[in-house]
């Protein structure tokens, strides 16, 4: 699972930057940022099976063009915003820990719709899944 903060076009450049280093690319150490956000592109684009979550989406025009392209992943985003292109939205009322946990899993296909994993069960397999 990766994770950007996209409360500005400054935060969702520097979360690529601390995603390139996460993912080890040889680009991490490059001067021209743009480059960096290239080769974490690229990586979305060419890998499969990954989670991003973009936090605080709320300014669609900024956040757009640095969106994965492709359908190799699993991208979920959180905004404010009502109106976000010809994605659809999904509301989500607060849950606790282990809800949400529960919910990401199973929206990403890491667990199974149909279990009922609970309890530490759930913490154990959710923090492996989402990096922690």
């Amino acid at each position: 699972m990766l994770w950007a903060s996209a409360s500005s076009e400054e935060t969702l450049r520097a979360s690529y930057v601390q995603m390139a280093d996460r993912l080890q690319l040889p680009e991490r150490t490059e001067q021209e940022q743009d480059k960096i956000v290239g080769a974490v592109q690229h990586w979305l684009a060419t890998h499969e099976g990954w989670l991003l979550v973009v936090d605080n989406a709320d300014e669609m025009k900024m956040v757009w063009p640095l969106l994965p392209t492709g359908s190799t992943g699993h991208l979920l985003l959180t905004t404010r915003d009502q109106v976000v292109g010809g994605m659809e939205p999904f509301p989500v009322e607060p849950m606790d820990d282990t809800e949400g946990t529960q919910f990401l899993l199973r929206r990403a296909g890491v667990l199974r719709m149909d279990t009922d994993n609970t309890g530490s069960c759930c913490r154990t397999r959710g923090s492996s899944a989402i990096g922690g």
